[in-house]
């Protein structure tokens, strides 16, 4: 059994448009669908959302020693939702976040989704027990990236233990932090 259209539905000189319409709009979605990102942010593996904790940072004068330290890192709370979404509430937010174990020797990537945050620093311990401070954010030069991409990209090395990496976000527009790895 064929379904048609009722024939008068497009008026007969309008037919062809439609056609060519409907074709210029929804070939490339169909196109689009299955494409992978080309723009060198995707892995060989799977991505995965991390949910980090929060900590507000009202007057902006915590450091990475004193977040680490227990009187201020049990104030650390569960982020309520896969990506928060604070709006323009905190003046600097502390992010504590757990990288879990990996299986093979390659490094990953740490993604942080939202590009209109303007300082953004990422606190990774390194082999030797020092922390290793980067600075990304849309006020600094896009030059100095440690990875050039739209969205801010931090390789994590790999590890056979969790590891617990701090970031520290200070923005004037929307607070929105999409982390993914």
């Amino acid at each position: 059994m064929r379904i048609r259209v009722a024939e008068d539905a497009v008026p007969r000189k309008y037919q062809a448009f439609h056609r060519a319409t409907v074709l210029l709009f929804w070939l490339p979605a169909f196109f689009f669908y299955g494409c992978e990102a080309r723009d060198g942010a995707s892995n060989s593996g799977a991505s995965a959302t991390l949910i980090p904790d929060l900590l507000a940072d009202p007057t902006g004068t915590y450091t990475i020693e004193s977040v680490t330290e227990p009187p201020v890192a049990s104030r650390f709370r569960p982020a309520a939702a896969p990506h928060p979404n604070l709006g323009f509430s905190h003046p600097a937010l502390w992010l504590r976040v757990w990288i879990p174990p990996s299986t093979d020797r390659d490094a990953r990537l740490l993604e942080l989704g939202y590009a209109l945050l303007d300082r953004v620093v990422i606190f990774r311990t390194q082999p030797d027990g020092t922390r290793q401070a980067v600075t990304v954010g849309d006020r600094q030069p896009f030059a100095e990236r440690e990875i050039q991409n739209r969205n801010f990209l931090f390789l994590i090395p790999p590890s056979k233990t969790p590891q617990r990496i701090y970031i520290r976000v200070d923005t004037e527009g929307p607070m929105v932090l999409p982390l993914t790895l």
